[in-house]
């Protein structure tokens, strides 16, 4: 850590009106400290090098009084942040993914996620641009996207919790009676209603021809096929209950599964981009739409180290690469020596230990 900081602590991020940010920071004794505040942005960079914490963090929200207890900050306004976290994001209880055992498959459908997130909902929905928002790799096992347009950053936990619901629960469709005693699905020709019935027709019409029909009956099939906007398609009663199995499909693809906490919380601290994340070794990086495509954390996200490190291997689960060089399941039990940022990363992991026969 402190290899990469004596000659990286300037890419440390600091926000607009750093002033009026709280700063937390964890350390490696289990140590955790905030109601920190900086004038300039070269005193946390000093801090950082002097005190050498395990993580930096700093608040979503400005305060008037930063440094002063919560009661006493005064809050004015803060970020609308939204953490995509592997766990939740997969959907998936893999021990492995909980403890931070991500292959780059993994990262790639969250990535998926996060230009869901992007495209459907903070540029389609919430009408912004790529301006009035910043994304970051977490340093760990997925990413952060703040919502920095001021119209955004004035919303109470309330509207912030709407927000919520929206994107990681939608709105199932609102069945209303239809002509001659049938029912719609739909009532409205925008919104959920247009995004589910689209993805709905996409997904029964692409597979009407195929050699594993869907479940549904041949005739809403059609009606889907024919259906050029929600509002044209009436089924039969009978038929609610069928249909509704792929709606709830239809939810579970379209939503995007957010941390809910982070998003409502006015007080959260997020991790500071430029930082290293202390449970990994990866640093904390801000990065553009663009760059999404390309980016891959271990690769490009890897601490500025030349050091290296000899390690026992005790069980590292699948195979890690980093700087060229790499330890795997085959590795278990020899003694071998790596560059430092792959060294740091098995350890903290609980994959290996530093050889003290070594040392």
């Amino acid at each position: 850590m402190k290899e990469h900081y004596d000659s990286s602590v300037g890419e440390v991020y600091c926000p607009e009106s750093i002033e009026l940010r709280e700063f937390g920071f964890a350390f490696f004794i289990g140590q955790f400290r905030r109601h920190i505040s900086f004038k300039h942005g070269r005193d946390l960079h000093s801090y950082i090098q002097q005190a050498l914490p395990k993580d930096v963090y700093y608040s979503v929200a400005s305060y008037r009084r930063a440094a002063a207890p919560m009661a006493d900050k005064g809050w004015m306004e803060a970020e609308l942040p939204f953490d995509l976290d592997a766990e939740q994001v997969l959907r998936t209880d893999d021990p492995l993914v909980k403890d931070g055992w991500i292959s780059n498959i993994y990262y790639e459908e969250i990535k998926r996620e996060l230009f869901k997130l992007l495209d459907n909902f903070i540029e389609a929905d919430f009408g912004l641009t790529s301006r009035d928002y910043t994304i970051a790799f977490s340093g760990g096992r997925g990413f952060h996207v703040r919502i920095t347009d001021r119209v955004f950053k004035e919303l109470g936990s309330q509207f912030r919790r709407q927000i919520v619901e929206h994107v990681a629960l939608g709105h199932m469709p609102e069945w209303a009676p239809a002509k001659r005693g049938a029912i719609a699905p739909f009532t409205h020709d925008y919104g959920w209603d247009l995004r589910t019935f689209s993805w709905l027709k996409n997904r029964v019409v692409a597979h009407r021809d195929r050699s594993s029909p869907t479940h549904l009956p041949l005739r809403i099939v059609s009606q889907l096929a024919t259906a050029s906007k929600p509002t044209e398609l009436c089924v039969r009663r009978t038929d609610r209950k069928v249909l509704d199995e792929y709606l709830r499909e239809a939810m579970n693809n379209l939503t995007v599964a957010i941390d809910e906490r982070v998003t409502v919380d006015l007080n959260r601290l997020l991790r500071a981009a430029g930082s290293v994340h202390g449970g990994s070794g990866l640093v904390c990086k801000i990065l553009s739409k663009t760059d999404l495509d390309g980016f891959e954390p271990l690769t490009s996200a890897v601490m500025n180290l030349r050091s290296s490190k000899r390690l026992l291997v005790e069980n590292v689960p699948l195979r890690v690469e980093i700087k060229g060089e790499s330890l795997g399941p085959s590795d278990k039990g020899k003694s071998i020596e790596v560059n430092s940022a792959l060294a740091y990363y098995v350890v903290v992991r609980r994959g290996a230990k530093f050889d003290i026969k070594a040392i």
